[in-house]
This record gives C-alpha cells, structure tokens and sequence, in this order.
C-alpha cells in the first residue's frame, strides 16, 4: 500500500503555477542574500546569488509558459510575476548603486535578462488579442 502512495506521488503532475510561485520566491530570497553578501564583502557570493536569481526567474518563466495558459485570458499568475520582477528590478538598481563601477558588469548583465522576462510578462498581459 505505501509503494503505491510512492508511486502516485512521484508520477503526479506537478502544478506549474505553484512551481513557477516557488521560483518567484526563491529568487526574492536570492537577491535578498545577494544584497547582505555585498554588504559583507563578499563579491564572489554575490555573484553566485545574483546568477540563481536569475536562474529562478527563468525557471518561473518557463513553468507559466508550460501551463499554456493565455497570460490575457488569465492574467493572475503572469501578473503577480511581472509585479515581483518589478520590484526586483527596483531592488537591483538599489544594489547596483551601491556597487562600485567596476564591481557592476555582472549585475547589468543580470538586469538585461531579468527585464526581458518583465517585458515578456507584461507585454502578454497587456499584449492584443
């Protein structure tokens, strides 16, 4: 009976919604480290953080695109993520002011690939019919 509950465990379909919500959240978390690993100095985790953030965000992006759901038919997960991507674009000007100049070139790098997944977002949200 337990190898059965195992067995139908592993070979459900996972929601993708909650999985791309889970990325969204790890990658918060990310850049949240990223920015006290920074604050300690510590250039190379914050390099490492700042690529998992971005490796998240890819992640939510490629589970809401799996749901084959259309983002202006149901926009609510699409808009919570182009919200989140939002503020962490905020929060990486924060971090990219506070670098100094020649500290900045992965993170500008980091910027361009999280703005494409803004615009992705957004533009299937408000995109035309």
């Amino acid at each position: 009976m337990i190898w059965l509950t195992l067995l139908f465990t592993l070979f459900q379909p996972q929601n993708l919604e909650l999985q791309a919500r889970q990325s969204l959240d790890k990658a918060d978390k990310a850049l949240t480290e990223a920015r006290a690993a920074y604050a300690k100095h510590d250039l190379d985790l914050t390099k490492t953080l700042v690529q998992e953030m971005v490796t998240d965000l890819e992640s939510a992006a490629k589970a809401l695109t799996d749901t084959g759901k259309d983002a202006r038919r149901r926009p609510k997960q699409f808009k919570l993520g182009e919200t989140r991507t939002r503020e962490m674009l905020k929060r990486i000007d924060a971090l990219e002011n506070e670098m100094d100049i020649d500290e900045r070139s992965f993170l500008a790098e980091a910027k361009v690939k999280v703005q494409a997944i803004h615009d992705e977002w957004l533009l299937g949200i408000m995109g035309a019919k």
